[in-house]
């Protein structure tokens, strides 16, 4: 896409002068965000921090160019095998070690669990102590319940034989 039309000019360092550069400013700033916005705060602080990185990177690559070459380390690999006592020795220590750690593990494993079963035991006591609770009230909520439809299939019974007095009552006034 070209933005120049033939009444431009262009500089020999690339700069646009004449009515050009007032062209591409203004395309350029209409997509730039309010000054005041949070848009272009967040750009600033983005373009900010670029520029300390790449300075930051700068100077470091300074002081190693400064350092100069670093040492190298040689390292060497001996060829020749170890003894046999040495090397028994060894894997005794190495065994031992490995069973002192068993030990260590076993040890804190035991403990754990010890741990957790005390803990598992105390909630399935808290539970059955709930539980009977729960069917205590559970059963005490029954009987209220029995007695109260108790009362109830009484109240019944008696409002049906009031009921039936009433109505040979009528009959018999109505004869």
């Amino acid at each position: 896409m070209n933005l120049l039309s033939g009444s431009e000019s262009v500089l020999a360092g690339g700069q646009l002068r004449g009515p050009a550069a007032g062209l591409m400013l203004a395309a350029a700033a209409t997509g730039l965000p309010e000054p005041s916005s949070y848009t272009a705060i967040g750009w600033a602080v983005v373009i900010l921090f670029c520029l300390v990185g790449g300075l930051r990177q700068v100077i470091g690559l300074w002081r190693d160019f400064q350092k100069g070459p670093t040492e190298k380390r040689e390292v060497t690999i001996s060829l020749t095998a170890v003894e046999r006592p040495v090397f028994e020795e060894h894997v005794r220590d190495n065994r031992r070690e490995h069973e002192n750690l068993f030990a260590k593990v076993g040890g804190v494993e035991r403990g754990t669990m010890a741990k957790l079963d005390k803990s598992f035991n105390e909630l399935r006591a808290e539970r059955a102590l709930d539980m009977n609770t729960i069917h205590t009230k559970t059963n005490e909520i029954g009987r209220e319940v029995s007695g109260l439809k108790a009362s109830n299939e009484l109240q019944n019974q008696q409002l049906a034989r009031m009921d039936a007095k009433i109505d040979r009552i009528l009959e018999r006034a109505g004869r």
